[in-house]
This record gives C-alpha cells, sequence and structure tokens, in this order.
C-alpha cells in the first residue's frame, strides 16, 4: 500500500469520471514504494461495480492521460499479468 500515491492520485486535477478516479486511487493504493502494481482486472471491476470491459477503457485512458505507465514485471512469476507503474498524478 502506497500512501504516497494514493495520496497523489486523490489530489489529480485531471477531469475524470468517477469511476476512472476509482481506478486512479485503487491503482495508486495497491502500488508499491516504487509505484509498480500489478492490477487484477476483476478485482478493479468488483472495487468499481463495473465490468472488465469498462475498467479496460479505464486504463487506457489513465494511460494516454500519463496517470500511469507499461512498466516491465520485475518478478519472473508475474510476467502473466500487466504491470503499471503509478505516476503519482502529475497529469
Amino acid at each position: 500500500m502506497s500512501t504516497t500515491y494514493t495520496r497523489r492520485a486523490l489530489g489529480v486535477h485531471a477531469n475524470l469520471r468517477a469511476v476512472e478516479r476509482l481506478v486512479l486511487v485503487h491503482l495508486a493504493h495497491s502500488a508499491g514504494p516504487d509505484g509498480l502494481t500489478f492490477p487484477d482486472v476483476d478485482r478493479l471491476a468488483a472495487a468499481a461495480n463495473v465490468s472488465r470491459s469498462t475498467v479496460s477503457c479505464v486504463l487506457r485512458k489513465l494511460l494516454e492521460l500519463g496517470l500511469v505507465e507499461h512498466a516491465a514485471p520485475q518478478k519472473p512469476n508475474a510476467a502473466a499479468r500487466k504491470a503499471y507503474r503509478a505516476t503519482g498524478g502529475r497529469a
């Protein structure tokens, strides 16, 4: 859990819909000290009470806005899941 990234995500001034902000905060909350997170789409969908496809769209938008970025997993067993890095809400 990263309170630093969570605090930054809550302070993002980008024009985000509620579900987008919720997913961003959830990603930030689950990030490690290096900002790296391995989101489970099913878990994000359940937390936001939306479909998997909505979460996928939200992740694409957050990537486009630069609020998260793709990251290479640093753990060999994590290769099956996509890794993201929370950018700290610099947008």
